[in-house]
């Protein structure tokens, strides 16, 4: 009999160990997948500059573009409704990420690259050696 409870407390325990595995897989696949798209699309975002600005040869953001190629990218990404940023039914999300601050720092009030971005808000502190954009997003 002890053997018999012996066996099926280590299949339990077997089968306890494969499922804490595969959930923290998924959890790593799903942290990789949104910081790949907040990747993509702040690239895409930090295209729309002013023509205007790109011929004086220091580019400038489109700022009103730029936020709407950000979201229009990372819904695309992400699988969410590219207007409200509500995630699709049986997506990886399940609440919508809420955007928390956008700053751009870009030659129109940096006067050299590089510089450092600092946000003491949200523990921003880091080196650009080109005109960016910093968007905070927070995913539930």
């Amino acid at each position: 009999m002890k053997w018999i409870l012996m066996v099926t407390f280590l299949v339990v325990l077997y089968g306890m160990t494969h499922i804490q595995v595969l959930n923290m897989t998924t959890q790593e696949i799903a942290y990789t997948r949104i910081e790949t798209a907040m990747r993509l699309a702040d690239h895409d975002a930090t295209l729309d500059v002013t023509e205007a600005s790109v011929a004086a040869g220091e580019p400038v953001f489109d700022q009103t573009a730029a936020l709407a190629t950000f979201e229009q990218s990372l819904a695309q990404n992400l699988d969410l409704n590219p207007t409200t940023l509500q995630p699709y039914p049986n997506t990886l999300l399940t609440e919508a990420p809420k955007i928390l601050t956008v700053s751009y720092f870009d030659w129109s009030d940096v006067t050299a690259f590089p510089t450092t971005i600092v946000d003491t808000t949200y523990g921003v502190d880091m080196p650009v050696s080109a005109p960016s954009i910093l968007v905070v997003v927070q995913f539930t």
